[in-house]
């Protein structure tokens, strides 16, 4: 057999269907499709229970048998977004020894028939998130007193010592001509040669031809390119697509802003202002 033969079909192939990709990321699609193969091709694998199967393994067993392309941090990431989405069920009360902790899967065939749009579910989770973040920020509100004066204390006591070691020492100020040309750059100096539209046009181009037309179509829509404090941000009108930049696309843009702008770029999101 020869080396391209054996690079094509001849093993089981994993296999998972776009939309589901689209709805809920590709690597989460293709852990669930495994899964829901595993629970229903052999009736020995697995255990019954309330009225669903389960299925025991350990990440690393997934990882050697199923995904050898996966560390094991993309498998525990895809498995912990699953299980926000309440489609990944999970117990450890089906071991037969009382001190035995590992994990049994199950999928919710009710919650993933009631999938909302990608849309739709990332607003969910982005108003979850705020609102999260906004009682975590109360409770912190609530403690912080002693904190707070300690902190200014704190800065007193620096600015005195600063204000005495100032008058010990006398500073001479430095003319501007000692200081190397190439140190005093403009921020619009730096890849001149691209405008941050252009980049952006050239990014796109990259960005559709790495993803579905539906997440495409989702995501980038009136979003925009602009340099802040030497830094890249990608604005868009979009709290749910700036979720999904966030969480699951941060890597591909800033890959593609780099390859474009010609320098390593560190990419950060916002909400466009009205």
């Amino acid at each position: 057999m020869s080396t391209t033969d054996k690079l094509l079909i001849s093993e089981p192939p994993l296999q998972v269907l776009p939309t589901l990709a689209c709805y809920i990321g590709l690597n989460e699609a293709l852990f669930l499709q495994q899964l829901h193969y595993i629970l229903t091709q052999n009736s020995k694998v697995g255990k019954l229970a309330d009225g669903r199967k389960w299925y025991r393994d350990k990440p690393c067993a997934f990882i050697e048998k199923y995904f050898p392309f996966w560390d094991e941090s993309i498998l525990k990431r895809a498995m912990d977004n699953l299980r926000s989405d309440n489609l990944l069920l999970t117990r450890s009360d089906l071991n037969t020894r009382p001190k035995d902790r590992s994990l049994w899967y199950g999928i919710d065939y009710e919650e993933l028939g009631a999938l909302d749009s990608p849309v739709n579910r990332l607003a969910k989770k982005s108003q979850k998130r705020r609102e999260a973040r906004q009682l975590r920020g109360s409770k912190v509100q609530n403690v912080l007193t002693t904190t707070e004066v300690q902190n200014v204390l704190l800065t007193e006591v620096q600015n005195v010592l600063l204000i005495e070691e100032k008058s010990k020492v006398q500073s001479v100020p430095t003319p501007i001509e000692s200081f190397p040309k190439d140190s005093i750059t403009k921020e619009e100096d730096i890849n001149s040669s691209l405008s941050c539209s252009e980049i952006w046009q050239q990014v796109e181009t990259i960005l559709a031809n790495q993803m579905t037309k539906a997440t495409w179509i989702t995501i980038f829509p009136g979003t925009a390119l602009a340099r802040e404090n030497g830094h890249y941000v990608v604005t868009t009108p979009s709290p749910a697509a700036l979720d999904w930049l966030e969480h699951r696309l941060a890597g591909p843009v800033e890959n593609a802003v780099s390859a474009v702008a010609g320098d390593p770029a560190k990419v950060y999101f916002k909400l466009q202002e009205n």
